[in-house]
Order: structure tokens, then sequence, then C-alpha cells
């Protein structure tokens, strides 16, 4: 089994998503951002299949891990980080602001099969 974990700190408050991805995709959502409900939930075959296709070009594997301007120490900007455990394998990585792995859209993609009102977030 695999588990994605990934967080969002904004101003807004706090935004978390947990998945568990094996044949079907379980997820939980906590948030305290006011425009985004906090819900658990299990991907269908069809959009768990097309989760996985979504992390897999992703290509989390090869990210950084961290994504920042060097010199830079925001304080109160949009901070996030993922973890991604893999088999045996676990893979971190963190940013500031829009500072983003490339490929990292199709994070958002597979997030966005789970909870359309999480555009809010991104």
């Amino acid at each position: 089994m695999k588990k994605l974990e990934y967080t969002i700190n904004c101003l807004e408050g706090v935004y978390c998503f947990v998945a568990e991805i094996s044949d079907k995709v379980l997820f939980n959502i906590e948030s305290t951002v006011e425009a985004v409900s906090s819900k658990t939930g299990e991907l269908d075959q069809e959009k768990s299949k097309l989760f996985i296709e979504e992390i897999n070009k992703a290509e989390i594997d090869k990210w950084d891990k961290q994504y920042k301007v060097e010199g830079s120490d925001i304080q109160d900007g949009i901070k996030w980080s993922m973890k991604f455990l893999d088999e045996d394998k676990e893979y971190i990585s963190e940013g500031h602001e829009s500072y983003q792995p490339y490929n990292y859209e199709h994070l958002v993609n597979a997030i966005l099969l789970c909870d359309e009102e999480s555009t809010y977030m991104f």
C-alpha cells in the first residue's frame, strides 16, 4: 500500500490531505480553512485509477527536498509539505509560496479527484 500526506499552512488556516492508495483510494481531508470542509471518502474504481495515474505522472520520487528562494525567510506566506510512502521508501518534500516541483500539477489533479472544493487551496 502507498500513503500520501499533503499539508498546506496559510494565513487562512491548515489544510491536510491524506490518502491510502491500493486498488481503491481512501482519503481524509482535515481543514481549518473556512472555504474548505473536512471530509472522508473513497474513490470508485475509475477515479482511483485516474488518481494513481496522476500520482505516477507527478514523479514524486524525483522531487527535491526543498523548494524555496535561497536567502528568503518567508514567515507569513503559504507553506506546503508532502510525504509519500511507496512500499518501503519514503519521499519528503516541502516548499514556500509558489516554488513547486516539476509535475506538481499532477499531485493537484489527484487531490481534486477526491474533492473539487479543494481548488480553493491551489
